[in-house]
C-alpha cells in the first residue's frame, strides 16, 4: 500500500511532514517505509512538484520513473508519501500518479479546517513570507476569489483516480481527531499500534508554524509594505548598465530578503516580547465574517459526507466569537507604543549590517523619521569610528557640542600638518648630526698612524741626542 498524504496548507501539514521525517527509522521498523525518492526537507516536495505544473522541479520525468520503479521492486511493501503541493496536483498528474505506483494499492489522507481557523491562518501565513500587504479584510475578499473555500473539487479529482474507498478525510479540531491530538490520529491511519507511539522522537511531537501574535505580525506586512514600495537606492536610470546597475540591485535585494527570509518575523516577535505588547488582545474576524465562513465549510463537510462512504465527516461544534472592536492595524497602537516598538526592532542585531535606507524605511514604518543608527544603537559601527575620530582630535568623549565638518578637517589637517614638520625637524637634525660626525671623523687620521708617527719621532729625537719630553702632536 502506499499512503498518501496531501494537505491541505495550513492544517497542520508542516508538524505531519516533520513527524513523519523525524520518525522514519522507526516507521521503518513498524513496517511502514518513508523513501528517498524526490524527498526534500522533511517531505517529498520535488516528488509532488514533479506531478503539477509547477516550472521549480528540475527531473520531472526522472522522478516519476523513480517513483515507478520504487513501486515496481518492492509491490509487497508499504510506503509513506507525504506533501501538501500534492494539493495543486491537476487531474492529470493524479492520473500519473495512479500509474506509477500500481499495483499497489493506496489511502489518501487529507485533513481540512473550519475556515473560520483557516483564513486567518493562511492571513498569518502569507504576511510573514512577504507575501500579503493587504489589511485582512481585503485578504478575505481575495480568499473568496481563490480555491481555499472549496474541498469538495480537490477530493472529486482524487477520488475519481484512486476511488472514494481509498480517501480518508478528517477535520483538524479535538472533537473529531483520535485523541484529539493530529499526530495519534495519522499514526492510526497508518494502521501502527498505539503503544508504539510513545518510541516516537520527543522533538517531533513540539508543534511547529504557529501563528505569531497579531502586533508581530502586523508589524512584519507594514515593514515588508514599505519596503516593496520605497525607493531603496537602485539605480532607475535606463543608461546606467552593466556590473554597476547589477551590482547595485544584488546587494540590495539580498538584503531585503536575508531580513525577510525567518528572521523579520523573529525581530518583531522578539520586540512586541520587549515592549509589553505581544498580549495584547485582538482578533481578525467579525460576527459576520464568522458566520459566512463556517457556513461555507460545514455546506462543503455535507456535500462531501453525501459521497464518502463508511462513517461520514463530523463539523466541530462553534460558536461565533463576541463583536470585533478594531481591525488589527499597526496603526491601531498609539504613537508611543509605535515608537517602542520601533526603537525595539531597530536595536536588534539582524539590522545591523543592512544598508542605511533600508534601515530608515523600517524607521519609517513605526514613525521614526530620523536615522536611528546614531541614536536608538550606541554601539553600532559608526558611532565607535565618530568616538575614535573625536580621540583622534583630543576632544573628550563626553564632549556634548559637536564640532562643524569644516573645522573637524582644519583641525585634522593641521593636526597632519605640525606632525609632518615635527618629523622633516627631527630628520634634518638627525642629518645634519650624521654629517658633523662624519666630517670629524675625515678630519683626524685612524689611530694606528698616529701611535705610528709618535714612534717615529721618539726615535728621531734618541738619534739626535735631544732630551726626552713631551711630543708635540
Amino acid at each position: 500500500m502506499f499512503h498518501i498524504h496531501i494537505g491541505a496548507h495550513k492544517v497542520g501539514s508542516t508538524s505531519l511532514q516533520r513527524f513523519f521525517s523525524l520518525n522514519a527509522g522507526l516507521l521503518e521498523d513498524l513496517g511502514v517505509i518513508y523513501p528517498q525518492v524526490g524527498y526534500g526537507t522533511f517531505a517529498h516536495h520535488p516528488l509532488a512538484k514533479a506531478f503539477t505544473e509547477s516550472k521549480q522541479v528540475h527531473e520531472r520525468e526522472e522522478l516519476k520513473a523513480a517513483l515507478a520503479r520504487l513501486a515496481a521492486e518492492a509491490p509487497d511493501k508499504t510506503f509513506l508519501l507525504s506533501s501538501e503541493v500534492f494539493e495543486f496536483a491537476r487531474p492529470e498528474g493524479v492520473r500519473e500518479l495512479a500509474q506509477a505506483i500500481a499495483p499497489h494499492r493506496a489511502q489518501i489522507l487529507f485533513y481540512v479546517r473550519d475556515f473560520t481557523r483557516m483564513i486567518p491562518s493562511k492571513y498569518a501565513q502569507r504576511t510573514k513570507t512577504g507575501g500579503n500587504h493587504k489589511h485582512f479584510d481585503d485578504f478575505l475578499d481575495i480568499a473568496h476569489e481563490m480555491r481555499w473555500l472549496s474541498f469538495t473539487r480537490l477530493v472529486s479529482t482524487w477520488a475519481n483516480h484512486f476511488g472514494w474507498d481509498a480517501m480518508r478525510v478528517q477535520v483538524l479540531d479535538r472533537e473529531t481527531l483520535v485523541d484529539g491530538d493530529l499526530l495519534r490520529d495519522a499514526w492510526s491511519a497508518l494502521g501502527l499500534p498505539a503503544e508504539a507511539f510513545e518510541q516516537c522522537d520527543p522533538a517531533s511531537l513540539v508543534p511547529v508554524n504557529t501563528s505569531p501574535n497579531w502586533v508581530a505580525l502586523e508589524a512584519v506586512r507594514e515593514v515588508n509594505r514599505r519596503l516593496s514600495t520605497a525607493d531603496l537606492g537602485l539605480p532607475k536610470d535606463e543608461k546606467t548598465k552593466g556590473l554597476r546597475r547589477t551590482k547595485a540591485m544584488e546587494e540590495a535585494r539580498f538584503a531585503i530578503d536575508g531580513l525577510r527570509v525567518g528572521k523579520l518575523l523573529a525581530v518583531c516577535e522578539q520586540a512586541s516580547i520587549e515592549a509589553g505588547l505581544a498580549g495584547r488582545p485582538g482578533q481578525y474576524l467579525t460576527v459576520e465574517q464568522w458566520t459566512t465562513l463556517h457556513g461555507l465549510f460545514c455546506d462543503e463537510v455535507e456535500r462531501l459526507n453525501g459521497r464518502l462512504p463508511g462513517q461520514p465527516i463530523k463539523a466541530p461544534s462553534a460558536r461565533p466569537p463576541p463583536e470585533r472592536i478594531f481591525l488589527p492595524q499597526l496603526s491601531e497602537l498609539s504613537e508611543e507604543e509605535r515608537v517602542l516598538l520601533g526603537q525595539r526592532v531597530l536595536a536588534a542585531r539582524h539590522l545591523k549590517k543592512l544598508p542605511p535606507q533600508v534601515i530608515e524605511t523600517i524607521g519609517s514604518a513605526f514613525g521614526i523619521a530620523a536615522r536611528p543608527s546614531l541614536t536608538l544603537n550606541r554601539d553600532s559601527w559608526h558611532a565607535k569610528a565618530l568616538r575614535r575620530f573625536r580621540r583622534t582630535l583630543g576632544m573628550s568623549s563626553g564632549q556634548t557640542q559637536k564640532p562643524s565638518r569644516r573645522k573637524e578637517l582644519e583641525a585634522a589637517r593641521a593636526a597632519h600638518a605640525a606632525k609632518k614638520q615635527s618629523l622633516a625637524s627631527e630628520t634634518e637634525a638627525t642629518t645634519a648630526a650624521a654629517t658633523a660626525d662624519a666630517g670629524d671623523r675625515a678630519g683626524r687620521r685612524p689611530t694606528l698612524m698616529r701611535r705610528i708617527e709618535r714612534r717615529l719621532a721618539r726615535w728621531s729625537r734618541r738619534i739626535r741626542g735631544e732630551p726626552r719630553g713631551p711630543t708635540a702632536t
